[in-house]
């Protein structure tokens, strides 16, 4: 993993923000933060898959829930561009007359999500 302005990469984008983990290791402790962080990857995972299938099935407003709670849980735990990612696919969602086909609407959300869950696999198995 190489390292950029404290961020795990995982190829062009900066996938997980360890200066915001920092911040918040400072305040609610470590264990606290790799707790959040580990129920965070499980909470992704199942929404990636979750919006995979409701994509596929064509349920819009599924979809758009699902982005909204990957905009937030991405959020919380530093992972900002899976969160930019859900946000813009959310916006997308709302102007049906920009909408296509609804897995290549979440194609973008479901790349950020698998880099986002490899840096946070990779950070919290790193050595202390």
């Amino acid at each position: 993993m190489a390292r950029h302005d404290d961020s795990v990469e995982t190829g062009e984008v900066v996938d997980l923000d360890l200066r915001y983990l920092a911040r918040l290791e400072a305040q609610i402790g470590a264990d606290c933060v790799a707790e959040l962080l580990a129920d965070g990857l499980v909470e992704v995972t199942d929404r990636l898959e979750a919006v995979v299938q409701r994509a596929h099935e064509n349920n819009r407003d599924a979809v758009a829930r699902i982005a909204h709670d990957l905009t937030s849980i991405a959020g919380h735990i530093g992972l900002s561009d899976l969160s930019r990612k859900a946000a813009a696919c959310q916006r997308t969602l709302r102007e049906p007359a920009r909408v296509g086909e609804l897995p290549q609407t979440v194609a973008p959300v479901v790349a950020a999500g698998h880099s986002a869950c490899l840096a946070l696999r990779t950070h919290l198995h790193r050595p202390q």
